[in-house]
C-alpha cells in the first residue's frame, strides 16, 4: 500500500512537471532522485535504490542505480545517468555558471523501461511494435524554437532510453 501511495505521489508530481519536459533537467540532487525514482517505480519489477553518485571515471556524469529486489542471480539493475552542465558559464569572462543535471539515459530491460516511455515520453507508443522494431524515437518541441529528441532502443539485450538532443 505504501508503494502505491508513493507511486501515485511521484506520478502526480511528474505529470505536473512533465508538460514542458523541463523535468528532465534537474537543478538539485533531490530532483535527480525524483526523476530516477519515477523511472524505477514505473518498472515491471520491484526495484530498490542502491546508489547515487558521480561516476568514478568522470566528474560530470552522475549515476543513480537501482537493483531488482527479487533477482539474486542475474543482478537486474536500472542505471539512470545525468550529465552535469554549468548553465550560463563563460570561462573567458570567468563567469562560473549554475550547475544543472540533464537526464541523458536509463538502461534496463524492455518491460521495465517501456511503462515510463509510454507514460511520460511517448503516450502513443505501442509495446508490440517497438519490441519488434527494436527502436522508437520522438522529437518534442519546446518554447524558443528548442526541442528534445528521445530515443528508445536496444543494444546487446539491454534497452536504453536516451535524450539525444537538447
Amino acid at each position: 500500500m505504501r508503494t502505491i501511495a508513493l507511486l501515485t505521489i511521484m506520478t502526480l508530481s511528474f505529470l505536473g512537471n512533465a508538460q514542458d519536459y523541463t523535468w528532465f533537467i534537474c537543478k538539485t540532487e533531490k530532483e535527480i532522485r525524483n526523476l530516477s525514482d519515477s523511472i524505477a517505480l514505473n518498472a515491471k519489477r520491484d526495484f530498490k535504490f542502491d546508489t547515487m553518485q558521480f561516476s568514478h571515471l568522470e566528474t560530470t556524469a552522475f549515476i543513480v542505480t537501482y537493483s531488482d529486489t527479487k533477482d539474486t542471480i542475474e543482478h537486474t539493475k536500472l542505471n539512470v545517468a545525468f550529465v552535469k552542465y554549468m548553465k550560463g558559464e563563460n570561462k573567458d569572462l570567468e563567469i562560473p555558471g549554475v550547475p544543472e543535471y540533464r537526464f541523458t539515459s536509463v538502461r534496463g530491460r524492455y518491460l521495465d523501461l517501456f511503462p515510463f516511455w509510454q507514460k511520460f515520453i511517448n503516450p502513443k507508443a505501442n509495446m508490440q511494435n517497438i519490441s519488434e522494431k527494436k527502436f522508437d524515437e520522438i522529437k518534442i518541441s519546446l518554447p524558443e524554437k528548442k526541442f528534445m529528441t528521445f530515443r528508445f532502443s536496444v543494444t546487446q539485450d539491454l534497452w536504453r532510453i536516451r535524450m539525444i538532443q537538447y
